[in-house]
């Protein structure tokens, strides 16, 4: 029987850009009200950065960013508004970064989650390239077998690459939007409150009484 990764064990895994990239995501959900952490909220932010793994994908295809910008604003006024708070992270932001990790420690050998594993965790998971067609076309465009086999080279010089995995950082294990306030952070027994919280969550979606 398997043993589950924890949550906060794998999201300390995503590069330090990477992370704080969610973490972005995380507070900009917030801004717009919006009730759940999305994968458009999250690539929305990546397409902000100066440089990043992704860019060096697009830049190779010859897809212009602002495409990309232009149809995931389009994704973010149609997501739901008017929530006080956010309840979590979606299934798919999950979903996401587990099987990053297993092509970035187990086909590529890598220690850390980059938004180019990520990227093509997207493209090679069915039900996530579903939802990466209906958000972002231009990205689901993207050749999967040849971007399997070229990706390590494209994104080599990529600033990325220099970086070391986010819980090579710290002690502790951490989720994104905790140390900006997005998502209530630690409490006085000195436990994450959103780590309490995602495992009242897991029993709840054991016992049934969870319904997306």
């Amino acid at each position: 029987m398997e043993t589950p990764v924890s949550r906060s064990a794998l999201y300390g895994k995503l590069a330090g850009p990477l992370f704080r990239s969610l973490e972005s995501a995380t507070a900009f959900c917030k801004l717009r009200s919006n009730p759940w952490v999305e994968l458009t909220h999250w690539l929305h932010q990546l397409t902000q950065q100066p440089d990043n793994d992704i860019l060096h994908v697009l830049r190779h295809y010859q897809i212009p960013l602002s495409d990309v910008e232009k149809v995931l604003l389009r994704q973010l006024d149609m997501l739901p508004a008017g929530a006080s708070a956010i309840s979590d992270f979606s299934h798919h932001i999950d979903l996401c970064v587990e099987k990053a990790w297993m092509l970035a420690s187990v086909r590529y050998g890598d220690n850390k989650i980059r938004s180019g594993w990520l990227l093509l965790a997207l493209l090679t998971t069915p039900e996530l390239r579903r939802v990466l067609s209906s958000i972002c076309a231009p990205l689901a465009t993207l050749p999967v077998d040849e971007l399997t086999e070229i990706l390590p080279s494209l994104i080599e010089t990529s600033p990325e690459a220099q970086e070391r995995p986010y819980d090579g950082s710290c002690l502790a294990s951490a989720i994104p939007g905790e140390s900006s306030q997005a998502i209530p952070g630690g409490g006085q027994d000195g436990k994450s409150a959103l780590a309490k919280y995602c495992q009242d969550m897991t029993a709840q979606a054991r016992d049934g009484k969870i319904a997306r």
